[in-house]
């Protein structure tokens, strides 16, 4: 696929490390896109790029959106929630669901983020809180949603992670987001 990509030193440098892929050029490509008008390729080079990247995602978000992660274990998952959870202007430490299966954050429950890798059925995701958070407007941060992909609302950021060249670099892909970081 002919597409640039700008790698930064940081998140925050003058060049963005993104592209973005607009929607007629996907259909010529044959490319699935979101609801979003593009998909955003970004590369972090350590935990603290991946936490600021998931920061200026959580600046753009308001309640009732539903962040779907996919990606192998270590990708930086949690990493990029801590930085959503920033970004909403939460102050609590983020911490890994993997066996509470949700942690919620904020005063009113603004940010819940799930982890999917255990549920099997749809009673395994209904008795999480999914939907009940759902309906009360809170940012759902999911993890190994391809376990719940059936579940996930339409409108669903789509958040792909890969390791890169290096140990510590990551790819993240955002499918669905409107606004371009």
């Amino acid at each position: 696929m002919p597409v640039r990509e700008i790698q930064a030193k940081s998140i925050y440098s003058a060049e963005k490390a993104c592209y973005n892929i607009k929607k007629p050029y996907a259909m010529r490509c044959g490319l699935k896109l979101g609801l979003g008008d593009s998909v955003q390729k970004f590369v972090t080079k350590n935990y603290s790029e991946t936490c600021a990247l998931g920061e200026r995602v959580g600046k753009t978000l308001c309640g009732g959106r539903v962040l779907a992660f996919f990606g192998g274990m270590g990708m930086g998952k949690t990493a990029f929630v801590t930085g959503v959870a920033k970004g909403m202007g939460l102050s609590d430490f983020v911490s890994s669901p993997t066996f509470s299966i949700v942690n919620v954050y904020g005063r009113h429950d603004e940010l819940c983020h799930f982890d999917m890798y255990r549920v099997e059925s749809w009673e395994d995701l209904d008795s999480t809180g999914f939907f009940d958070y759902m309906e009360n407007g809170s940012v759902l941060c999911v993890e190994w949603s391809e376990n719940i992909e059936n579940a996930l609302p339409d409108d669903a950021v789509r958040i792909t992670m890969a390791q890169g060249d290096e140990a510590d670099t990551r790819i993240i892909t955002i499918d669905g987001l409107e606004t371009v970081l």
